[in-house]
């Protein structure tokens, strides 16, 4: 792999997120939608520390051993005197290893409004729990101080790039950004109505009862997610979620790894394993998948043909997508979307969703 940086695209989905149930943590104005935003905030935090972790094991074990070096045997007094003057860290950091392989990670907010994400919060616990893993805890309480500070320079200055896409509509929707990616992780992707999944839907639960494709009559956003990102030349690497969703991405991608993050127990309740255990298969999950990059198993999913057929839930739905250019009505629910790619034909069905919409509401 060299010293080129490896990119990897997160697109994180809500309703497959561990202990996700019922319909009252969604959206913005609902009494849980804050557990929401932390489960999608900390799942997305523990993947991007397993990836830094497993893309620079090496380099990031010899950085603990020279932090522990340069705050408690050489040079701890020379450190504390020169942050406390404002001397720049770039003058320290550069005691410590660069990183061979740099990691660059896109994490596309892909939930609802797609404004779910905390930022800063996503930040500070990347840098917290790698601080834990760098700072000895030999250091006294002050010189973590300083030791966290150093990591937080040296993380965003030469390990990692972390860019966030947030906000609806957007070109590609859920996948927005991958585009140079060398492989796709998902993270709380759930199942479709028919699969009988957890909060089951496809797009919008209220405009789509199903779509389909060649070769799937039930095709999920994984799916329809990862066939755009074939089209680009991304493969998917890892996809966590619903449980109900392994069995078609063991079907349509046996070189993914997939992760259960939660079980369904009805279509509004689950069952979820403690955070220890699900962010235990995330890693475990995480350093199969990235074994799987290295060694050429993953690639990306291509469609058989171009169209996206979607079943609406009303007729006059499909009045109005109908309506769209390079559509064709087959019944009263459904119309077929026949552009020459993929992503248009999905970027012609977010339009008529959208469109759908005004309909709904009179």
């Amino acid at each position: 792999m060299g010293s080129k940086p490896l990119k990897v695209f997160i697109s994180v989905d809500a309703e497959g997120m561990p202990f996700a149930a019922s319909r009252s943590m969604w959206s913005p104005n609902d009494p849980y939608y804050n557990e929401t935003r932390e489960n999608m905030t900390s799942i997305t935090s523990t993947v991007i520390q397993a990836l830094t972790w497993l893309t620079n094991e090496k380099e990031v074990k010899e950085i603990s051993r020279k932090l522990e070096n340069l705050f408690i045997k050489e040079h701890a007094s020379d450190i504390i005197s020169s942050l406390s003057t404002g001397k720049p860290l770039e003058e320290l950091d550069t005691l410590l290893p660069a990183p061979q392989v740099p990691l660059e990670v896109v994490v596309a907010d892909s939930h609802g409004s797609m404004m779910n994400i905390e930022p800063m919060k996503l930040w500070s616990t990347i840098i917290s729990g790698l601080s834990e893993s760098l700072c000895t805890n030999s250091l006294a309480k002050h010189e973590t101080r300083l030791c966290n500070a150093l990591v937080e320079h040296y993380v965003g200055s030469k390990l990692l790039k972390i860019s966030l896409v947030r906000g609806f509509p957007r070109p590609l929707s859920m996948v927005n950004g991958a585009e140079g990616s060398d492989f796709a992780v998902f993270l709380g992707y759930h199942a479709t109505p028919p699969m009988g999944g957890l909060l089951g839907h496809t797009m919008s639960g209220r405009i789509v009862q199903r779509m389909r494709i060649k070769g799937e009559d039930d095709a999920s956003e994984y799916l329809l997610n990862t066939l755009m990102l074939g089209e680009i030349g991304v493969p998917i690497a890892l996809v966590a979620g619903d449980e109900t969703l392994r069995g078609q991405v063991e079907k349509h991608t046996p070189w993914a790894v997939f992760v259960p993050l939660t079980q369904k127990v009805s279509s509004l309740a689950s069952t979820t394993p403690s955070p220890y255990e699900y962010r235990r298969m995330l890693w475990e999950g995480l350093s199969k998948a990235f074994n799987n990059y290295k060694s050429g198993e993953l690639k990306p999913l291509l469609p058989e043909e171009p169209w996206v057929e979607v079943e609406f839930k009303r007729p006059w739905f499909a009045d109005v997508a109908e309506l769209i250019p390079c559509t064709k009505r087959v019944d009263g629910l459904r119309v077929r979307f026949e552009c020459d790619t993929i992503r248009k034909s999905f970027a012609a069905i977010e339009a008529a969703i959208l469109a759908a919409y005004s309909v709904a509401m009179r």
